[in-house]
């Protein structure tokens, strides 16, 4: 479920900040890639658009959002 909410939001919304469970966080602008193969995965560009970022969904504990 977090999966699906992280990419309508980053596809839906100008930045989307996610923290996790490590105590940092990070503003993404976009998802590059799903990878069906892999559910707890998602590719993520930060919001400088310079970097792209593997993301695994059990580590994300906090999502916001702004459109």
């Amino acid at each position: 479920m977090k999966k699906y909410i992280i990419e309508h939001l980053a596809n839906n919304s100008s930045t989307l900040s996610i923290a996790f469970i490590n105590g940092k966080s990070h503003t993404f602008c976009a998802v590059v890639d799903e990878i069906p193969d892999s559910p707890n995965l998602i590719e993520l560009k930060l919001s400088d658009e310079q970097y792209v970022v593997l993301v695994n969904i059990d580590q994300v504990c906090y999502i916001n959002h702004r459109s």
